[in-house]
């Protein structure tokens, strides 16, 4: 009797250690897995366009270091503005997916 408690004894160390290796695996392979998004966040993105009512071309990095490029923007609403009248409206960053 006092061989099985032991054996009991000193076998739950050794499974909960085992949960301990298998919960830290899995949360460093679920920290890998964010890796990726979050390089696709920090990336910097660029945008080519031509109006070809008016012939105008932008090529022009619209985002960095995770956030938009003001500058960029107001560049590419120039070449998308309406060429009619010459309407320019601010790009609505909601819309766009990332």
């Amino acid at each position: 009797s006092l061989g099985m408690g032991t054996s009991d004894h000193l076998s739950q160390p050794l499974a909960l250690s085992r949960r301990r290796i298998i919960g830290v695996g899995a949360a460093a392979l679920g920290m890998m897995a964010l890796r990726p998004a979050e390089a696709a966040i920090q990336r910097p993105r660029f945008l080519s366009l031509q109006n070809l009512r008016t012939g105008e071309r932008v090529k022009s990095e619209y985002w960095a270091e995770g956030g938009y490029i003001p500058q960029s923007l107001s560049s590419i609403a120039q070449v998308l503005r309406d060429h009619r009248n010459d309407a320019v409206h601010a790009i609505d960053t909601k819309c766009w997916i990332c």
